[in-house]
Parts: structure tokens; sequence; C-alpha cells
């Protein structure tokens, strides 16, 4: 890794904003430590340095002092782990001056690449924010990277995103649609479809909890039967035996319930990986046109190798957003199972109801405590039976998004294949117009 020269060392810090156009798309690729390989004109141009400064510095060299270091931490965890990751990024330009990007980072076989674009959500307001108070925190108690990372998480989960890949899911969305709404282009045709199944897989996750919640609202009721019972003496022993029956359903309902949260939990992190690499994968294609404009005298062979890493990585995007849909299919075919099982639990618990105020009646309990116990076992009945009817409408909901994404990217995965890759002429209106950008 080389150093940078005296005359590429960045300028203190300002509060100017570098400004770039919303088209554009920056892209770099690094080593697997983070030492930058190679990059196109506009991360050369938007950050100040030339690209030979740029090339065998590490890519932290555009690191803005405002970026809190959990951040950091997460981005380069989940890449050492394999995993895409997206986040927003503020940047630090040469002379000091500062951009903000989004930032989708994907592990390769030799190191690492990257492609942004710049963020105009109302998201992202809200993100400047929260890395304000993560950086005041950091600076205040000393806290470690990682410290600070798991608060990020925490704040993330009070906006209401259960984890990282949630939320960069949505935050890549919002930031796909709104770019898109502002260039004048037609919204993408999966986003959605994706954003419906989320919101079906939300409310299917809350009816899950309301069902264990009533769940969970029933278990003194056998405890209290059981105390009645041993009371009563031999008397109560058929009542006894209908507890001992009760004790069965309730393991098999808790494991059922158990079951289905857990699948519903799986769907939804399907979904939000088939949404980020969605909308990660239109980027890349972006970016390989963009590659194909590039008219940078005497560099063909090199934007043709980089275009060639962002093909191929196209095409496994292409192929995981296949797989996260048939990911889904199972998850939903699996919970849909889980619903039929509980429904079918649930009528052994309705037995066990009419055995209860049989025995009721026989022991003529003047308390009436069995009575309660029966009608809160009804009720717990009742909740779950509406809750799964609304759980079979979600579930058919998912089928038809899955069915729609599907017609539009295809049964079949891509097969990598020969790249061609071809530069169109250079017209005077392209070199004027790309002389005015920079």
């Amino acid at each position: 890794m080389s150093a940078l020269s005296p005359a590429a060392t960045p300028s203190k810090e300002n509060d100017n904003e570098v400004s770039f156009l919303l088209d554009e798309i920056f892209f770099s690729r690094t080593d697997p430590r983070g030492v930058i390989v190679n990059g196109n004109g506009i991360f050369e141009r938007v950050s100040g340095y030339e690209m030979s400064e740029l090339i065998g510095a590490p890519h932290k060299v555009v690191r803005h002092a405002e970026m809190p270091k959990g951040v950091f931490w997460l981005f380069w965890n989940r890449l050492g782990a394999g995993s895409p990751i997206g986040a927003y990024v503020k940047n630090r330009s040469k002379d000091g001056g500062y951009y903000w990007v989004f930032a989708i980072a994907t592990p390769l076989e030799d190191g690492f690449i990257s492609v942004r674009i710049k963020p105009t959500s109302p998201l992202l307001a809200k993100v400047i924010d929260l890395y304000a108070e993560m950086l005041e925190r950091e600076r205040s108690l000393d806290c470690s990277p990682e410290e600070s990372a798991q608060h990020l998480l925490g704040k993330l989960g009070e906006m209401g995103f259960p984890d990282y890949e949630s939320f960069m899911a949505h935050a890549l969305a919002e930031e796909s649609k709104a770019r898109n709404a502002s260039l004048g282009r037609a919204p993408n045709a999966n986003l959605a479809n994706y954003s419906d199944m989320g919101q079906c897989l939300d409310t299917i996750l809350k009816l899950g909890l309301e069902i264990q919640q009533g769940f969970n609202r029933i278990q003194t009721s056998p405890l209290n039967m059981r105390i009645k019972s041993v009371r009563m003496g031999d008397i109560a022993a058929p009542l006894t035996a209908v507890l001992a029956s009760f004790d069965t359903l309730n393991d098999k309902i808790r494991a059922s319930i158990n079951g289905f949260l857990d699948c519903s939990e799986t769907a939804r992190k399907n979904v939000n990986d088939g949404l980020f690499v969605n909308c990660a994968n239109d980027i890349q294609k972006e970016t390989i046109n963009r590659f194909r404009s590039d008219d940078s005298p005497g560099e063909h062979e090199a934007i043709v190798y980089e275009a060639e890493q962002l093909h191929n990585l196209n095409v496994q995007y292409a192929n995981k957003i296949r797989d996260a849909l048939h990911r889904i299919q199972i998850e939903t075919k699996r919970f849909f199972d889980m619903a039929v099982l509980l429904k079918r639990t649930l009528s052994g618990l309705s037995v066990t109801s009419i055995l209860c105020q049989i025995e009721s009646a026989r022991l003529d309990d003047p308390s009436g405590g069995i009575d309660e116990v029966i009608s809160q076992l009804r009720r717990f009945q009742e909740l779950t039976s509406d809750c799964l009817a609304k759980i079979e409408d979600e579930n058919d909901k998912i089928k038809c998004d899955v069915e729609k994404i599907s017609l539009v990217i295809g049964e079949e995965p891509i097969e990598p294949e020969a790249f061609e890759f071809s530069k169109p002429p250079v017209t005077r209106e392209r070199r004027s117009r790309q002389r005015a950008e920079a």
C-alpha cells in the first residue's frame, strides 16, 4: 500500500458540500485490505484526488471525521462475513469539503466492490441526526466501535427496524424510488410488490404475537383447576384426567406458535434480501452502462475489466433475487402449514373445554372457577381462529406478489456468459455535457 504524497494530503475539513449530479454513480474496487485498486471518473472528480493518488491508498482516505465508528464496524463486519451491505456515508474530499452517498458494497473473491449514489429521500435527514447523536456518544463515553454499533441497532429498533438488514433494504428502496422520481424514470416494477410483501409479513408477525400473548394469558388456568381438583379429592379424578390432556395440547400449541413465528421471521428476512438485491441490481446495471459511456483515453482495457466485474456481480444478484423468492415461497408454505396444524390443535382444545364444562356441571362447582377457566379457553380459541383467518388472507397476498415478481424476472437462473463490451462513439453533445458536469 502506497502512502499519499504530500500533494495528495487532504486539507482541513470545512462546511463546503461538493456537488454532483443525481444520475451519477460512484464506482470503486479495493483489495481485501480496503486499498483502492480502481475507480471511475466520478469518484476521482468528486473526491478531488487524481486517480493516481487514489490507487494504492486506503479507501478511508475519503472518510469524514464526522462519520461514527459504529457504522463502519457494521460495514466491515458484514463484508467480512461475506454479505453485501448498504449504508449512508459522509465522505470527505481532498479540499476538506464533504458529500453524502448511499454506498452498496459487495465482497469479491479478491476484495470488495462499491457503487454509490446520491441520497435524496427524507430518510437522509433522520440518518444525519442519528449519526450526530452516535458521534457525540462515541466521543463523550469513549465507547468502542462495536458498542456504538449496538447502540445504532437499538436506535433503528426504536424506528421500527428489527435489524440492520431490514433498515438497509428499506433505505435503498426509498433512495431508489426518490432517485427514479427525480430523474423522471418509471418506478421499479418490483418495489411495490416487495413493499406489499413486507407489510403482509409485518401483519402476520403481529397476529402471531397476538396469538402468543393470548396463549400466555391462559397458562395459569390449568394450574388453578389442578389445585381445585386436588382439594376436591377422588371425586375430581375425571377432571384431573382432562387436565392431563390439556398439558399435552399445551405443549403442541406452544410448539406450533413458536414454529409459526420462526418461519414468519425467516420469510421477512428473505423479503428484505430480495428487496435489497433487487435495488442493487438496478444500480449495478446502470453503472455498467455508465462505463460504456466513459471515454477516458487509453483506459479501455481497464474499463472493460471493471465492467466485467460488475456484470458478473449483476448476474449473481439477479440469481439472488430468484433465490430469495424461492425461499419466500417455501416459508409462506411452511407457516401456512403451521397455521393448519394450530387449527387442528385448537379443535382438541375445544374438546377439552367441553369436557371441563361437563365436569363443572357434575361437580356442582359453587365458586364458578372451572366455568371461568372454560371461558378463558374459549376466548383464546376465538382469538386464534380470528387471527388465523386474517393470516391466511395475508398469505394469499404474498403468493400474488411472488407471482408478479417472478413474471418480471423470469423463473430460470441466469448463467454467466461472455461479457460483450463496446463503447459508443463520443458525440459532440455528450462530450459537451461531460465538460459541463466537470
